[in-house]
């Protein structure tokens, strides 16, 4: 017998699951010491091209840890104005999140070039910006691009205020204004 019905929530098959939990779902999969890489970019929509693209680097993909997700954006996330949340671009009605992987570090390199290029071979479907928690290191301009300029010099105020010595510098920085 299926876990659940088509429609019927989880939630009410399981019950309610701590946030914590949920939080900690896919630890698993990533492992202390595993090198990981993302790239990320809003898009405007899923044509038939955009689609042969993703597919035709998936069959390229150099190993099964190296993934390709698109998710679907609208609903609350749209209903949100622009400028009310840090959480930028939210008219984009897909984020698209790219994943090379290593556990051993071995072959992460072949990983991380497929990345960008997917990445570069998608850009002309994107509409802007970047999702932040899909970003790897790769400076303060790709960090700005997950924000609003507006929303960006905000942060960058709420930054100096709590954060003026940028103690808390390992993650998609925002540099104090």
């Amino acid at each position: 017998q299926p876990l659940r019905e088509l429609g019927e929530p989880i939630a009410d098959v399981i019950g309610p699951m701590p946030y914590t939990a949920i939080q900690s779902l896919l630890d698993p999969l990533y492992a202390r010491g595993a090198k990981n890489y993302f790239k990320s970019g809003f898009l405007g929509g899923l044509d038939d091209e955009l689609i042969d693209v993703l597919a035709r680097h998936h069959e390229d993909a150099p190993s099964p840890q190296s993934e390709i997700h698109v998710h679907h954006f609208g609903g609350a996330v749209a209903r949100v104005g622009e400028g009310d949340t840090a959480f930028g671009h939210r008219g984009a009605p897909y984020v698209l999140n790219l994943i090379a992987r290593s556990d051993s570090g071995e072959d992460y390199e072949p990983q991380v070039a497929w990345a960008q290029q997917l990445h570069a071979a998608t850009e002309p479907f994107q509409s802007g910006g970047s999702y932040v928690n899909f970003l790897t290191d790769e400076g303060e301009d790709k960090v700005r691009s997950a924000y609003e300029p507006e929303t960006y010099a905000r942060l960058q105020r709420l930054k100096a205020e709590y954060d003026p010595d940028n103690v808390f510098a390992l993650n998609q920085n925002i540099v104090p204004a």
